[in-house]
């Protein structure tokens, strides 16, 4: 009879796991240097749209007020917490053009999406720039508290409809 590990018997051929070590709160890491201004991490927020109601959108917008708001008195108070980090926001807007006799323009819900940052932000951000990219365009946005929000259009007709932001 050959000669079986028994602690393989039962699981496949895969080791058995250990017990998960307890938490204690504090990070096994070498953290030191991590939020310093020499190394500043950057959080990307993504999201895509599509056809979202405009309460849809003013929630999402509402949480990027939020981040944008708290990012900045982190900024402002690094010296006092020791936690800083860049915020990036992307939306990726699938379908978001329109044909007209003048060419393409934005759909409505892309107008929804510009008529909700200006409600939320209202004069305190001033309106994006307007860009042509190779898969339709980007509104760009500089958020009060300096976080930069770009949203990404895609133009069915220069990206295959259905194709997914993945693959562009």
């Amino acid at each position: 009879m050959p000669n079986f590990d028994p602690s393989l018997m039962n699981h496949g051929g895969h080791p058995v796991p250990t017990p998960m070590e307890e938490d204690n709160g504090y990070d096994s890491m070498d953290s030191s240097g991590l939020s310093s201004p020499d190394h500043v991490i950057t959080v990307y927020a993504c999201a895509t749209m599509w056809h979202e109601t405009r309460t849809e959108m003013l929630g999402f917008v509402g949480s990027i007020e939020k981040l944008d708001e708290n990012n900045s008195n982190r900024n402002i108070d690094f010296d006092d917490d020791g936690k800083y980090f860049n915020l990036e926001v992307h939306i990726f807007f699938d379908d978001a053009f329109t044909n007209t006799a003048n060419g393409p323009s934005f759909n409505i819900f892309v107008k929804n999406l510009v008529s909700v940052v200006e409600q939320t932000f209202g004069s305190s951000v001033a309106p994006p720039r307007n860009l042509e990219t190779p898969y339709g365009g980007r509104l760009e946005y500089s958020l009060p508290g300096h976080t930069a929000m770009l949203v990404h259009l895609k133009d069915r007709n220069r990206i295959r409809h259905g194709k997914r932001w993945s693959q562009v």
